[in-house]
């Protein structure tokens, strides 16, 4: 069954003005994740445009009781296995705070779909995101 659906639409320019102070930044992303994107204007967005994509799939929104930093992603390397976490206020709507998964399940490429997938207990979460330098799509479900 699915509890929610979650779709975003970035302009990286955009973004990228929005998210130009320092003090932006580390209110909306974790270290985790500027580690991550660097200086990468199209990583930050598809960043920020996953997390848009979850609170929607949640039926909230930001500004609404969540932070920015309530949902944190971390992206698989050749090296690491696949971590993503709620935290905070999303984590208790979630039921629970950390997701793992084991083995790898993300290929990542730029200006290329990407897939997700990772268990929360009994629930599902199924995000992808294709890019190109202008615009980041995000699609998230909540199963």
């Amino acid at each position: 069954m699915i509890k929610g659906i979650g779709i975003d639409l970035t302009d990286v320019m955009r973004f990228t003005r929005i998210a130009s102070s320092k003090r932006t930044m580390e209110r909306a992303f974790s270290e985790r994740e500027m580690e991550w994107a660097g200086a990468d204007p199209v990583r930050l967005t598809i960043i920020w445009s996953i997390k848009e994509a979850i609170v929607k799939a949640l039926g909230i929104g930001f500004g609404q009781g969540i932070g920015w930093r309530d949902v944190g992603l971390d992206f698989l390397t050749a090296s690491n296995g696949q971590q993503s976490e709620f935290v905070g206020k999303v984590a208790h709507l979630t039921h629970k705070a950390r997701i793992g998964v084991n083995g790898p399940r993300i290929l990542f490429s730029e200006k290329t779909l990407v897939v997700i997938g990772f268990d929360c207990q009994n629930d599902q979460w199924l995000v992808s995101y294709s890019c190109t330098s202008n615009e980041v799509m995000s699609t998230v479900i909540w199963m």
